[in-house]
Parts: structure tokens; sequence; C-alpha cells
């Protein structure tokens, strides 16, 4: 029985976008280093094929601007504290605002004030409901790269992971140890590195991490 071969995606999709002489494409994603390898590996189809440009997160007034039509709209209110809050906790990613603020609306009664107070009992109910999720994903980890994400967490932004400092600091076994646990945890998506810089990837996890371990 012939195995068949193996197809390269990139490669057909590259074929196709070249005979495209009337369109345009965006290629959008937040994982860094997938986008990198993506378009700045040689060995890849799209190598050197477009123009790269970081986004930067959306600025505080325009988040508040847009929490505060979207509760008026409905008879609710919110307080601009309460948007910053959010905004500096999760570095203004849309992903999380979005998730905070759609739980703090159907908090908010109507002709009600969504207020700072109210944020950590939205955040405990977001991590609630991931709780079965992170409890069966923490199980499926080997131990060393639980042991790691657990100690990159709780360093926030996490460097020289390797080192003998890291890793007596973290009671981990041994900086080759580490080496391994930090190649699995990256193919995994558990952590992202920018600027020799490691941090965890899903910032409700993390909270999850700091409040179960």
């Amino acid at each position: 029985m012939k195995s068949r071969p193996e197809i390269n995606v990139e490669a057909i999709l590259r074929s196709h976008i070249q005979r495209c002489n009337n369109a345009r494409f965006i290629f959008a994603g937040s994982r860094h280093h997938i986008m990198g390898n993506l378009f700045l590996s040689a060995a890849r189809p799209f190598y050197q094929s477009v123009s790269m440009m970081h986004l930067d997160s959306i600025p505080l007034p325009e988040y508040t601007a847009f929490a505060k039509h979207h509760f008026e709209n409905n008879r609710k209110n919110i307080t601009p504290e309460t948007v910053e809050i959010i905004y500096s906790r999760f570095e203004g990613i849309t992903w999380y605002m979005q998730k905070m603020l759609h739980i703090l609306y159907n908090m908010t009664p109507v002709d009600g004030l969504c207020t700072e107070e109210m944020t950590e009992e939205a955040l405990h109910n977001v991590i609630d409901s991931f709780n079965y999720t992170y409890s069966e994903m923490l199980f499926r980890l080997p131990e060393k790269q639980k042991e790691l994400l657990i100690a990159i967490t709780k360093e926030g932004k996490a460097q020289a992971v390797t080192s003998g400092i890291f890793v007596r600091k973290y009671k981990l076994t041994s900086g080759s140890s580490v080496q391994a646990a930090l190649k699995g945890l990256l193919e995994k998506d558990f952590i992202t590195k920018e600027k020799g810089v490691y941090k965890i990837y899903d910032k409700f996890l993390g909270i999850w991490l700091l409040e179960n371990y």
C-alpha cells in the first residue's frame, strides 16, 4: 500500500496567490513566533513575500469610549477607571478586553453603574469557567514542563531561565532539563518568547496558576 505524499499547504497557497493580480492578502495573527517563522524562515514558501507590520494595542481612550457607547446604548454605564483597570491588567489585548467587558456588561443592571469593585468578581467568573479545562491541560503536561510553566508564570517576565539562579529559585532539576521543557512549552504555545523574555501566553491561565500553585 502506497503512502500518500505529504501536502505542503503553504506552497499550494503561495502558488495560488501568485496568480491573483487583482487582490490583496492580509495575514494576521497574535502569535509572533508562528507569524515570524511563516515569513522569515528561508525554508518556508512565504519567505520574504510580505511587508511585515506590528500593530500595537488599541489606545485606552478608544476602548473607554467603545465600552461606554455599548453600555449606554442599553441604559447602563461604566466608569473610565473600570476600563483602565482591565486595560492595564491585560495590556490592552483585545480578546481579554472583550471577554471581561462582556462579563461586566452582564453583571450590570439596567440603569446601573459598572465600577472598579466589580472587576475582581468578573475575573473570578471567567477563571472559574475555565477551571476544568485548565486542570485537564495541566494534568496532561509532562511534570518538568508543568514545573517550568509555573515558574515562568510566577516570574512574570522570565529571562535566563536555564541559568543556575533561575533553576535554584524555583527548585527546578537542571539547566538542561529546563531547556528541554522550554522547547516543549514553546511548541505547544503555552509560553511565548520575545526579545529574550518568556511569558505565559494565556493570561487567564496565568492567573489560575497563581491562585492554585
